[in-house]
């Protein structure tokens, strides 16, 4: 009876281990590494990420293409991400610091090359609670089309354009550094 037993036991062990590390090692590789990238990079500027930290960060992201972060910080306000986009595909993430996805846009849903993002720290149910502030009137979003509520102080938003020629890459670039991430000015 004992050896079945241990036996046993020692395989549901071994595969309980197994799972963890699938289940729970990508979300945790991810996390550390989009902090690494984070604290790499410029506070609300555009960030071009070079192919190396792009693998890095976003491992999915292979073959030739350019990614443009915005590294943003919003204790000291909200956020605006403005970028112009060539007429090709391109995608737009937005993590939490922590790693959670928790925006995603593409061309074919935007419809359009030029694009404002703004990025907002969601007020928890305890804050709203607690008091309204001056605030609560620039909940109303005027000149952004897309607004983004994020859960942490601290995100990144990154737009990935993939090239299909080598040749696109430069006039891409330059277009896509005239981007900007910055602090919303306050009405």
């Amino acid at each position: 009876m004992g050896i079945p037993f241990w036996s046993l036991t020692g395989l549901l062990t071994a595969i309980a281990a197994h799972l963890a590390y699938v289940l729970l090692a990508p979300g945790f590789l991810f996390s550390t590494q989009s902090k690494l990238t984070a604290a790499a990079e410029a506070t609300n500027a555009i960030n071009i990420l070079t192919d190396e930290r792009r693998n890095e960060l976003l491992p999915t992201l292979r073959g030739d293409g350019i990614a443009v972060m915005c590294n943003a910080d919003l204790s000291k306000g909200d956020v605006r991400f403005e970028v112009e986009l060539p007429e090709t595909y391109w995608s737009l993430a937005v993590f939490s610091r922590s790693g959670k996805q928790v925006y995603q846009l593409n061309d074919a849903q935007a419809e359009t090359t030029n694009v404002a993002v703004e990025l907002r720290y969601a007020k928890s149910i305890i804050e709203r609670v607690l008091g309204a502030s001056e605030d609560d009137e620039e909940l109303v979003i005027q000149d952004a089309a897309w607004t983004v509520d994020l859960p942490e102080r601290q995100a990144f938003a990154v737009f990935w354009v993939p090239l299909t020629d080598p040749l696109l890459r430069e006039p891409t670039l330059a277009t896509l550094k005239k981007g900007k991430c910055s602090l919303k000015q306050r009405a």
